[in-house]
Parts: structure tokens; C-alpha cells; sequence
């Protein structure tokens, strides 16, 4: 069973398990450097808090970590978020990309730009653990460009988002 102790009581650091515990802040606390960043002030001011009063102190962490320190957790090699009582597994990502042509010569800024649209698709992701789960990603990338598919098969370990 987990139990739900005292934040005050729970350890910084548990073993693997790194904790941010952040108080809710108003924008008047945040320094003025924070305010030269224009995307960083849009994003405060289009954010939609409706939903989440109440649910922003650190006692909300507690369940999330109290359970990733558990026995009965089985998730390894995962960040997680909670925010306002949401609680989600955070997915870091590599999207299929351009693999350039066969050979020893890297490709130009020029090759880079002309084929950004298809660098950025996010049509195909795939999740490598390791650098050496990314060289599969990248031979399947491969033999599914020169194939000429747009989709990943089975044996690509490549997750289709749409």
C-alpha cells in the first residue's frame, strides 16, 4: 500500500527520484527579465488557470512521487508531470526526419532547409532509450525513405501520431 505522508516529511532526492516542488507564483513576484522574453509573456497571458485553483501547492506532488518510489510502480526511464491535479507521463521524442543521401559526404545548410518541412513532421515519432535506440530509428527512417513509405510497419518501432 502507499501511503500519503506530510510533504514536510518526504526527502529531497528518494533514491533516483528528483523532486521540483514549485509554489503557485503571480506574474508580479517574477523578476522584469522574465517580461523581455515576448513568447514567455504570451504564454502567461493566454494561460487558462480556471481549472486548477486550489490544486498548485506541493501537496499535489506528493501522490506522483510517493508512488514512483513505490514497489508497485513499474514505470522506468520516465519523466512525469503534475500540474493542477493533472497527472501525465511526459514523452521526449525524436521525429522520423530526413535521412540524407547514402554516402560519407554530409549534406549542405542548403540540403538542411530544403528539406526542413519533412525534419519537422511530427508525423512519425520514435522514443529512443539509448543512442543506440536511435540508430534503429534511423535505419528504419532509412529503408522507409527509400522504400517510399510515409507510415511506419510493425518491425520500424516507429509510434505513428496524427
Amino acid at each position: 500500500m502507499i501511503t500519503n505522508t506530510l510533504i514536510d516529511k518526504l526527502p529531497f532526492g528518494i533514491g533516483e527520484v528528483s523532486l521540483v516542488l514549485v509554489e503557485s507564483f503571480e506574474i508580479d513576484e517574477m523578476t522584469t527579465g522574465f517580461h523581455e522574453i515576448p513568447e514567455f509573456v504570451k504564454s502567461i497571458q493566454n494561460a487558462d488557470f480556471s481549472e486548477v485553483k486550489g490544486r498548485t501547492t506541493p501537496q499535489f506532488n506528493t501522490p506522483l512521487v510517493l508512488w514512483l518510489v513505490s514497489e508497485q510502480c513499474n514505470k522506468t526511464h520516465g519523466i512525469f508531470s503534475q500540474n493542477g491535479g493533472r497527472y501525465a507521463e511526459i514523452a521526449i521524442a525524436a521525429a522520423d526526419g530526413w535521412v540524407s543521401p547514402a554516402g560519407e559526404s554530409p549534406p549542405t545548410p542548403e540540403d538542411i532547409a530544403a528539406h526542413a518541412d519533412q525534419i519537422g513532421n511530427h508525423d512519425i515519432w520514435h522514443r529512443p532509450l539509448t543512442v543506440y535506440d536511435e540508430f534503429t530509428a534511423v535505419s528504419a527512417a532509412t529503408r522507409r525513405q527509400r522504400a517510399g513509405r510515409s507510415s511506419p510497419e510493425e518491425t520500424d518501432n516507429g509510434i505513428a501520431f496524427r
